[in-house]
């Protein structure tokens, strides 16, 4: 079995220890030697029976994370957890830095990762309170976030126009008005416009569409 690097095994020791425990692997296997070995009644035959015996170790099919702000420290503590067999157990990430100021921590929901982790808000809470998590709230639309290529609004022709300044007109009296048209006559164009030049004053628009409605009718 490889030896750790005593001056640095420091480095990974925890999640060293976490793998060793979920795969039950008997603690100290790493030591180079144990005090009671120099005792006079000291049976070397029985302890490397002991230590060699691996029947009580089980599989492991999860993984434990680590991470650091010094490379040079993941860089270490890989070495340590490679000499100790468990690279396929152990994953490690400079995430938390390794760049300067170009490197910043990797933002989660909170409800994906404690379901993820199997973890309790308690436990959560506690983390918060160590500064080890940030919490802030952030508003997340109903719309892919995705950004597109923003097109220029088609003009208006001329039926379309003089529909328009008619809407324009009647807002000035009035807060509703009704457009009548057949199917693909241009309403929506009409509609655009109108929408711009609402936000232009800013405002806010919500626009329903004739299919929206239907599914909230459907829905009812």
């Amino acid at each position: 079995m490889k030896e750790l690097d005593a001056t640095n095994s420091w480095e990974s020791a925890v999640e060293i220890e976490a793998a060793m425990i979920a795969l039950n692997i008997a603690p100290g296997v790493h030591r180079k030697e144990f005090a009671f070995e120099k005792w006079i009644d000291f049976d070397q035959e029985l302890f490397d029976r002991i230590y060699n015996d691996e029947s009580q170790e089980r599989e492991f099919n999860f993984k434990c994370y680590g991470a650091d702000i010094n490379p040079a420290a993941i860089e270490i503590a890989e070495k340590n957890i490679r000499s100790a067999g468990l690279m396929k157990y152990i994953e490690l990430s400079g995430i938390l830095g390794g760049d300067g100021l170009k490197s910043f921590p990797k933002e989660v929901n909170k409800k994906e990762l404690l379901l993820r982790a199997s973890a309790s808000p308690a436990v959560f809470n506690g983390l918060v309170d160590k500064h080890i998590f940030e919490v802030y709230q952030q508003e997340v639309g109903r719309l892919n976030s995705v950004l597109r290529e923003i097109l220029p609004i088609n003009p208006l022709n001329e039926h379309q126009k003089m529909a328009y300044d008619e809407v324009v007109r009647s807002f000035q009296s009035k807060n509703v008005r009704l457009l009548h048209g057949v199917t693909a006559s241009g309403k929506t164009e009409i509609y655009i416009h109108l929408i711009e030049e609402t936000i232009r004053q800013g405002k806010q628009v919500f626009m329903m569409t004739a299919i929206s409605v239907r599914l909230l009718s459907n829905t009812a």
